[in-house]
């Protein structure tokens, strides 16, 4: 997500503008979607902060998926799971890859899990940063005494409230996937140590 945002916020007029750059065509049809779909809450100006945490979340949790189904697989592979992949066929499992080979698809999950924790961990400080920032929007807003008697206060409280909502999904999903990720990078190490050592199962033979 090569992305660049800048928003600003007029809470006299509860007017947002704001400036979105970097978008793929799937990332700009998420948000697309999600803006219209929230249209009521669209003014907020952390409406598109929320949405870029949750996508990217979403983002994550796909690569989680992606690298548990590299785990299973070498570990079929290599012998280290009774329970054989799915993804994997008869011929594949007849199929001698070589130690270097398993040594390759061992350290591309590490190289990404690694870095994905990182990531996980910084999109959840993200997350407590949009918090606080809905906090400091909500006291700007009843600070405008102009605009209190408008139904438009309502609203703003339900927009926040979403906003909240999502946050929770988004702040819940990415501790699962902060500990997924450990998990896949520590598995990373074992079969690491399984492959350089040449144990190649753990289970004897029938």
């Amino acid at each position: 997500m090569n992305m660049a945002l800048s928003v600003s916020y007029d809470a006299s007029t509860r007017i947002t503008s704001a400036l979105l750059i970097g978008l793929n065509d799937e990332q700009q049809g998420f948000i697309d979607e999600q803006v219209s779909t929230l249209s009521n809450s669209s003014f907020h100006p952390l409406l598109l902060p929320t949405l870029l945490m949750c996508h990217y979340e979403f983002r994550l949790h796909n690569k989680v998926q992606q690298l548990y189904g590299d785990v299973v697989s070498i570990e079929t592979l290599t012998g280290q799971t009774s329970m054989p992949s799915p993804e994997l066929n008869d011929a594949s499992l007849e199929v001698d890859l070589g130690d270097r080979a398993l040594t390759r698809r061992v350290l591309g999950i590490a190289q990404v899990a690694i870095p994905a924790e990182s990531e996980t961990q910084a999109l959840i400080q993200g997350i407590a940063l949009i918090r606080q920032g809905l906090e400091v929007i909500d006291r700007l807003d009843r600070n405008q005494p102009a605009l209190s008697q408008y139904p438009v206060e309502e609203i703003a409280h339900t927009a926040a409230e979403l906003l909240n909502y999502y946050l929770d999904c988004c702040d819940a999903r990415a501790n699962i996937a902060l500990s997924d990720f450990e998990f896949l990078s520590k598995r990373a190490d074992v079969l690491m140590n399984a492959v350089s050592q040449g144990d190649k199962s753990p289970y004897p033979p029938d």
